[in-house]
């Protein structure tokens, strides 16, 4: 009895560590399908949005239309753009946001000269804000984010010099942010950035 007993233990441990298996099988297989739609859908979002930007669009039209397809795309529940202002290229401020009231951005001013912005710039990739938690010389900055309710900063960069930023707030669903979710962001923003960058030259050119 003692032997069959012992058996019986045993047997539950491998079928209990089988179903162990099979449960992060099936988790890391949701995982892989929810990155690959979103990066199907997010390839199919971004090619609308280039093609959406005719030359006839402003700078305006641009931000706004970027926002909205990234905030859809991405369901989060605000973001907001920060750009240099003409007369006075040192800080970053807010140029445009949406889904976010305009009491959590007013007054909210980044300097471009910071070790904050040096990271961001350096990385030329989207970074959570909990990544630089830590990390000398970012506290006030972060702190500064964190009181307005942003979790994920993606730089927008063109030859190497940073031209603006788009912060994002938490998802809709509660979700953290992916790999996946990072990865759309980075091209969303480099594209975004390149058409601001164009955007600018033709208003120059006027």
């Amino acid at each position: 009895h003692l032997e069959q007993s012992e058996q019986r233990r045993l047997m539950g441990q491998v079928n209990a560590e089988l179903e162990r298996e099979l449960k992060r099988s099936a988790e890391e297989l949701e995982v892989t399908r929810r990155r690959q739609r979103t990066h199907r859908l997010g390839a199919q979002a971004l090619l609308d949005f280039s093609q959406k930007m005719e030359s006839r669009f402003d700078r305006a039209d641009l931000q706004r239309h970027a926002l909205i397809h990234l905030g859809t795309l991405l369901h989060v529940s605000g973001l907001c753009l920060f750009e240099t202002q003409s007369s006075d290229s040192a800080w970053l401020t807010p140029a445009r946001w949406h889904w976010i009231s305009e009491e959590r951005v007013r007054g909210l001013r980044l300097p471009v000269a910071s070790e904050f912005m040096r990271i961001l710039a350096s990385e030329g990739r989207p970074l959570r804000l909990g990544e630089f938690d830590h990390v000398p010389g970012t506290a006030w900055e972060c702190g500064l984010m964190a009181a307005a309710g942003f979790t994920v900063i993606a730089p927008l960069v063109v030859h190497r010099r940073m031209v603006g930023l788009i912060m994002l707030a938490d998802r809709n669903d509660g979700r953290p942010f992916e790999a996946a979710d990072l990865e759309l962001l980075s091209l969303f923003a480099a594209s975004t950035a390149q058409m601001m960058e164009t955007t600018r030259a033709r208003e120059r050119e006027r």
